[in-house]
């Protein structure tokens, strides 16, 4: 848990574009699903907005997208986790 807490406070060269994760297969599965339940196009917000961020320090780490609840900082999650015979 420590290496994780140290890569995402600075994840330097590891601080890929989100399309290097996200793929553009992945984003078309993504968006086919969301027009099945009508909601709106978001190919220009994924060309224009997201898909060249940094995924920790731009996207993860946007305050804007973590109130909207649409991310949430990765602490949220990872404080939880306790590992069996850890002192950390």
């Amino acid at each position: 848990m420590v290496d994780v807490e140290k890569f995402l406070e600075e994840p330097g060269e590891r601080d890929i574009a989100v399309k290097d994760v996200f793929k553009p297969k992945e984003f078309e599965k993504l968006k086919a699903k969301m027009a099945e339940v009508g909601w709106p196009d978001i190919t220009d917000y994924w060309k224009n907005e997201l898909k060249n961020r940094k995924i920790i320090s731009e996207f993860m780490k946007d305050p804007l997208l973590g109130s909207k609840r649409l991310i949430s900082m990765p602490d949220r999650v990872t404080n939880t986790i306790n590992v069996v015979d850890s002192d950390e």
